[in-house]
């Protein structure tokens, strides 16, 4: 059903003309569609998100998990494993595993076995036990990069900031598909 409205518009020159307005039945891009003259013009907008995967992501099953750190391994990238191995035993958020120092997960010259880091997002604390092949990688991670116990754990390779910022941590870690 179609309901047609006419309502005085003023044009530039200060005169009042109709203008009418119709109401759809169908689903267009916006609600109301002006007409004058010529009916519309306007070009159909796709949404921001057609196509794309959008919520939660799939969480890595166990043998991405291992391809990655074995690839790694592979290319000798220390501090990308370290990253990598810190984070699937921590579960922390980016801020908060970019934000780690050397004296929270060591003890002296040795890795700690387990961690307590404060949460920025929620202020609480957070136990997490550091697994073996992550203290590997972590011991010859600060070694290779000569780090002290007050330094980030994982400073910036670009610039001056104090450490690795998160926007830049998912594509450093792994270029490439996991096969």
């Amino acid at each position: 059903m179609r309901r047609l409205w006419q309502l005085p518009v003023a044009d530039g020159s200060g005169e009042l003309v109709a203008l009418r307005l119709r109401a759809h039945s169908v689903s267009p891009s916006t609600r109301w569609e002006t007409i004058i003259g010529t009916t519309g013009n306007t070009a159909h907008r796709d949404p921001w998100n057609k196509g794309r995967i959008v919520g939660q992501k799939v969480p890595f099953k166990l043998k991405d998990i291992w391809s990655l750190r074995v690839r790694l391994q592979m290319e000798g990238r220390v501090r990308e494993l370290a990253l990598f191995n810190l984070g699937i035993d921590s579960k922390l958020r980016g801020c908060d595993l970019v934000a780690l120092k050397v004296r929270d997960v060591c003890h002296g010259d040795q890795i700690a076995s387990r961690a307590i880091v404060m949460q920025h997002k929620t202020q609480r604390p957070v136990q997490f036990e550091i697994t073996q092949a992550a203290r590997d990688a972590l011991q010859v991670w600060i070694k290779q990069a000569g780090l002290k116990p007050e330094d980030f754990l994982f400073p910036s390779r670009l610039h001056d900031s104090q450490h690795l910022g998160r926007g830049s941590t998912p594509g450093s870690l792994v270029t490439g598909s996991v096969s």
